[in-house]
């Protein structure tokens, strides 16, 4: 079987003997051991050239053996067109021809840039608090059409390079698009004194992942990756009214142009895993218990058998990272244990993405274990 046969079967309502393995977030991994994997200028990880885009994809790709690969980062066809890439004296700038507007490119600490921006409600500015309000800063802002842009020219890299590969990408639940638009505290309050707000927001995030998905299909995408993020800090009651809903509907536009889903759900899930079951992705990816609760593969297995497959959890901190390679077996084996509770509908991952401090040769070391245990 190929990479993708076993990813397809093992989301199929049979399962599968032969478990497919796999790696969340490659692009995070890319970045922080650049110097690794490939020979390469650092900065062609951020190149809008179609060029640079393939010359690192195999490059890095080559390096591993899993059976996905993302193809959600990639040039869009206007920048390859108007945008200048220049190196000199160790500085990398970018020219746009459109406006004659120049940036400089900095390389990114492992770890990546401080994040806190980004969520941080108070340094994000002036933010829509009507529904005329958001109406306008959606068309300020261009992001009608940024998810479509961003995946549209994938199809060549697709079809290229690594065909045995499942194709997958990245796409937000709506109600993480609201936590991105208004940041961490501003949303939180908003569920209280703007819940109408956010109703209306999740729709309209809604509508634009609908309107993306052929597009994304065409683009060469066999699977999405559904990030589902901040939602465990609202309580049962208000998941299932503000993210349930909406996400279902996505998970089922999904489906219905016969594409693949995986729901990626971060934080304590146990006061709502039903609702996650209930929202209908093809499976579920649930990160390993190091903030205060408890992820055991084998109490997963048990919980969500005959329901909907799993993406396995492995700490990438205390085994993949840090452990010896009689611990990485060993826990190695108790995922094999719960893919046959799960019946094959299971596959071997990772509960969340790899470290810096993480070598390219334990990764492989990890792929080769699992696919010692991939048969069942």
């Amino acid at each position: 079987m190929t990479g993708k046969d076993k990813i397809f079967a093992a989301l199929s309502r049979d399962g599968t003997s032969e478990l497919p393995v796999t790696i969340p977030y490659e692009g995070i991994y890319i970045r922080d051991r650049w110097d690794e994997l490939t020979d390469l200028p650092w900065w062609y990880l951020y190149s809008p050239k179609t060029e640079h885009y393939m010359q690192y994809m195999r490059d890095v790709h080559e390096k591993f053996s899993h059976d996905w690969i993302s193809i959600h980062r990639l040039p869009d066809p206007e920048d390859e067109q108007n945008i200048e890439v220049n190196e000199s004296g160790g500085r990398v700038l970018l020219t746009d021809k459109r406006t004659n507007d120049t940036t400089e490119l900095f390389r990114p600490p492992p770890g990546g840039h401080d994040m806190t921006n980004q969520t941080d409600s108070e340094k994000m500015g002036d933010l829509p608090e009507t529904r005329a309000e958001f109406d306008d800063y959606m068309i300020e802002k261009r992001m009608l059409t940024t998810f479509i842009k961003r995946i549209s020219a994938g199809k060549f890299a697709s079809e290229s390079f690594f065909p045995e590969r499942c194709h997958i990408s990245g796409i937000d639940a709506p109600l993480l698009s609201c936590f991105k638009l208004w940041g961490f505290e501003r949303c939180m309050t908003m569920f209280y004194d703007n819940p109408g707000l956010i109703r209306y927001a999740s729709g309209f995030f809604l509508e634009r992942r609908l309107e993306g998905l052929q597009k994304v299909k065409d683009a060469g995408t066999q699977l999405l990756w559904v990030q589902d993020c901040y939602s465990d800090m609202i309580s049962p009651g208000q998941y299932k009214e503000f993210c349930l809903p909406y996400l279902r509907i996505m998970l089922e536009g999904i489906r219905g142009l016969g594409l693949y889903s995986v729901q990626y759900f971060t934080g304590n899930f146990h006061d709502r895993l039903d609702f996650l079951v209930e929202a209908g992705a093809d499976a579920l990816a649930l990160e390993e218990g190091k903030k205060g609760f408890t992820a055991d593969v084998i109490e997963l297995a048990e919980a969500l058998t005959g329901r909907v497959a799993m993406v396995s959890n492995l700490d990438t901190v205390t085994l993949l990272q840090s452990g010896s390679e009689r611990e990485l077996r060993g826990e190695l084996t108790r995922h094999r244990e719960a893919a046959r509770i799960m019946k094959g509908r299971f596959l071997f991952g990772l509960g969340s993405p790899i470290t810096p401090h993480t070598s390219v040769a334990r990764v492989r070391e990890y792929i080769k274990i699992a696919r010692e245990y991939g048969k069942l």
